[in-house]
């Protein structure tokens, strides 16, 4: 970039011109362009050298690296191919200019070394007798690297199966409370407070409940009603004042054109942003059988499930449950458990195509674990029955009420509205068979 300079701008006084002869404005919608096209040369470079791993063994696909924004997490198959990483990176620093900091790079074992590997070259002691089993024999480096058994990323903390760390919310949820302080300072009103403590003050720990689980329910209910007593009595955090409620929480959350104030509902938000990565689950069955998803968390939730259980099909998450065994699968690792259940919290899926989805050849190919036709229940049940409806009308359905039939399809009692079967699902469908 040529004739690029920038001033700052201090107390309304502007500072001389200042050149700058490398980057980017801050701000520049072309800097992530910038760093993106480095990032994937990255990639490519060390998924043709084979670094990786091999998720599924039916299939020869390598699964090199995890990727956000400036955030890499190359996977090695075993200690042994720390030296052939390090190689790849040396001749793409050389080619690139960018070096790799060995200091702040770690190497973090996770699953079982096969028996039939070399033990990895060490280049220190071993690590200590308290670390997991699989991992007690590993040195403390290797190529130079530190070998670590918990790591950070993405400001979320990693470490190997059945040694996953907890959060510790307390200070997070504390500086909730700082921040809620500052905005009682600024004397907003209502709908500023409601909306600077959603975009300002919950949005510290938002992130993490998504990725890592939420606080206790006692921790969770205490934040909730603080942020309700800040938005509608003007109470700081740490307030003993006492002031009659003007508008109870429920209603303080919505928009303010749909008659609430703009709060966030902070647990059905986290499950909302669950229910996302579970429509992407769903979506994965889009992709043909030879060209797999490219996103490396498809590839392992769909390879996971499956062993799990054979009848596994990316729409089984349209039928799970919040709670309970799904699929008759009792123990899953936390973060798929929270994908797989947030689909469970809507109501059961209805058909909303123009015509009523009929039966026909598509029927002989379509997924019997999963299929939006056919409901978790009757999934579990050889039981039948005579009333032939998808979805009810009524929350409840009471005795000698009339039922809108709207697909012929087996009765199974559901009692609350129905989720709505997109379009294009059906259209897809169609397309495929």
């Amino acid at each position: 970039m040529t004739d690029t300079a920038a001033f700052a701008m201090v107390n309304g006084h502007r500072s001389q011109r200042v050149p700058i002869a490398a980057g980017v404005r801050q701000g520049c919608p072309l800097a992530p362009l910038l760093y993106l096209f480095v990032a994937q040369a990255l990639l490519r470079w060390l998924q043709h050298n084979a670094i990786g791993v091999q998720l599924d063994p039916d299939s020869p696909q390598l699964t090199t690296a995890v990727q956000y924004a400036d955030d890499t997490e190359v996977l090695l198959s075993s200690p042994a191919a720390v030296p052939a990483f390090l190689q790849c990176m040396e001749t793409f620093a050389q080619a690139s200019g960018q070096h790799l900091n060995q200091s702040k790079v770690e190497l973090l074992p996770l699953g079982t070394p096969a028996p039939s590997q070399p033990p990895p070259p060490a280049d220190g002691p071993s690590t200590s007798a308290a670390a997991p089993q699989h991992s007690a024999a590993m040195p403390a480096s290797i190529g130079g690297l530190r070998v670590v058994q918990q790591a950070t990323a993405l400001n979320l903390p990693f470490a190997d199966v059945g040694h996953q760390p907890q959060v510790d919310w307390q200070p997070r949820v504390q500086q909730v409370y700082g921040r809620m302080r500052k905005i009682l300072a600024m004397g907003f009103s209502a709908f500023g407070r409601a909306a600077a403590v959603a975009a300002y003050g919950l949005q510290l720990v938002t992130w993490h409940m998504e990725h890592d689980g939420t606080p206790s329910a006692g921790e969770l209910g205490t934040l909730e009603r603080k942020a309700a007593a800040l938005i509608d009595r003007q109470l700081g955090p740490s307030s003993k004042q006492q002031r009659t409620t003007g508008v109870p929480q429920r209603l303080l959350v919505g928009h303010p054109r749909a008659g609430g104030f703009g709060a966030l509902a902070l647990r059905e938000h986290v499950q909302a942003r669950h229910a996302m990565w579970a429509r992407r689950l769903a979506l994965s069955v889009l992709y043909p059988p030879e060209q797999p998803p490219q996103h490396p968390w498809l590839r392992a939730a769909n390879l996971f499930l499956r062993r799990c259980h054979p009848g596994f099909h990316p729409l089984a998450v349209l039928m799970s449950t919040c709670q309970g065994p799904w699929m008759w699968v009792r123990v899953l690792p936390p973060a798929l458990q929270r994908v797989v259940a947030a689909l469970g919290h809507l109501p059961p899926v209805a058909d909303i195509v123009e015509e009523p989805l009929a039966t026909g050849p598509w029927c002989w190919v379509a997924p019997l674990w999963g299929s939006p036709l056919l409901p978790a229940q009757a999934a579990r049940s050889s039981s039948s029955s005579s009333s032939s409806s998808l979805s009810r009308g009524s929350p409840a359905q009471q005795p000698g009420e009339s039922t809108q039939h709207t697909s012929n399809v087996p009765d199974v009692g559901h009692t609350q509205p129905a989720r709505k079967l997109p379009k294009h699902w059906y259209n897809t469908m169609q397309q495929t068979n």
